[in-house]
């Protein structure tokens, strides 16, 4: 059972208790991301989420790395487009120390400036292996022509020349605008009690906003054929198309649709392509889900001169769905799959505060397992093929990449 406490300044407490697990998993959940940067600011968001480990009034990043060390947990954090997400798991016995660490880091990170320009050379190492990860290359770039100058479609990371400007002024502006009560939720979950509900209430409950919410421009997602060169071995390519929002009544006909033609290995994509005609050894798809837009992708890589010939198959399996459908069968199949991978993930106490902290935080309705189970099995064919034929009737943006000349 999930429980929610709102504290007095509007932060939301999330907790699931577990009893059958010694682990407690807290993760601070914020509606910050690189969706709501402007052009300046581009890369800050994560750039935050990095400095909150070097270091607070009291802790060096030294201290704070071993405090985790020392008891066998972890302390980890993730940026996205939409959010930022600082998460600890430990045991149930060290769960106040983790909740004492991660207030202290969110609310008395000092922001050396010799941390600062440190850091900054960390990620240009992290930009760099992006640089040299040809699908983390490809999709920065196709985002950037899919969201054209907006803050949706630049790239998480920021750019070198955006990342140099960045100082401690411009980090706590950034935080004061949108690390907000209205905009934090702490979601934990495992071996739980009252006592850390009070103490994260304690920690957290009490801050107050310097600044009003500021409201996101809904993205245009644009139609774009582009073709980038770079020095790889194999050619790569994405095929995209607007899909469902996040909250859409219908989003879990997606999921279904995306596990029938390319989400596991009993794919369309996955058999056509690889099983039966040995073009390529990686190709999958994936929808990318926004409570104001949608894209679901497909991602492929193989030799260049089979390039040409990949891309045909695919267009041929999405072109026979749009036009006939998926089977009863094939519903069954992925309904059963999507059933079953649910409740496995959630076999830890991380998961559940995850899947927890994402849904409260986007205002959206939380179901239980059994719950959920039900309503993946009411879905029907004829649902599944409209949400199918709907995504499949727009054009698709394409993106090549191909080795440089």
């Amino acid at each position: 059972m999930v429980n929610v406490y709102t504290c007095k300044n509007g932060v939301r407490i999330v907790e699931e208790r577990m009893m059958n697990t010694r682990a407690v998993a807290i993760g601070i959940w914020v509606r910050a991301g690189s969706r709501y940067e402007t052009p300046a600011e581009n890369g800050i968001t994560h750039f935050i989420e990095h400095m909150l480990f070097k270091g607070t009034t009291t802790r060096s990043a030294k201290a704070i790395a071993e405090t985790f060390d020392i008891i066998g947990g972890g302390l980890n954090a993730f940026t996205a487009r939409d959010n930022t997400c600082y998460h600890a798991t430990v045991l149930d016995e060290h769960a106040q120390l983790a909740i004492e660490v991660l207030a202290d880091m969110f609310f008395n990170s000092t922001f050396d400036s010799e941390a600062i320009e440190r850091e900054k050379q960390v990620i240009y190492e992290e930009i760099a292996m992006d640089e040299d990860t040809p699908d983390e290359f490809m999709a920065d770039h196709f985002w950037r022509a899919l969201f054209p100058n907006q803050a949706l479609g630049a790239p998480i990371l920021g750019t070198k020349e955006t990342l140099a400007t960045f100082n401690q002024q411009m980090i706590k502006a950034y935080m004061a605008a949108h690390y907000l009560p209205e905009n934090i939720v702490i979601s934990i979950a495992g071996n739980s009690n009252a006592e850390l509900i009070a103490l994260i209430e304690q920690k957290f409950g009490v801050f107050e906003a310097t600044a009003t919410l500021a409201k996101s421009t809904p993205p245009v997602m644009a139609t774009t054929n582009i073709t980038l060169t770079k020095e790889v071995e194999q050619a790569q390519l994405m095929i995209a198309y607007p899909s469902l929002t996040r909250s859409a009544k219908n989003s879990a006909c997606l999921t279904v649709v995306d596990t029938i033609i390319g989400g596991i290995t009993s794919s369309r994509l996955f058999q056509k392509v690889r099983e039966e005609r040995g073009l390529a050894y990686t190709i999958y798809s994936y929808p990318t889900t926004y409570y104001d837009t949608g894209v679901w992708t497909v991602y492929c890589a193989t030799q260049p001169h089979q390039l040409e010939q990949v891309q045909q198959v695919i267009e041929q399996v999405l072109a026979d769905i749009a036009t006939h459908g998926v089977t009863d069968e094939e519903v069954t199949r992925a309904k059963m799959h999507l059933q079953g991978s649910f409740v496995l993930n959630l076999e830890s106490a991380e998961a559940h505060m995850q899947r927890n902290g994402e849904i409260f935080l986007n205002h959206l309705t939380h179901y239980d397992v059994d719950e959920v189970l039900l309503r993946l099995k009411r879905i029907t064919t004829a649902e599944i093929n409209e949400v199918a034929q709907a995504m499949l009737q727009h054009t698709p943006s394409i993106a090549r990449m191909i080795k440089e000349a």
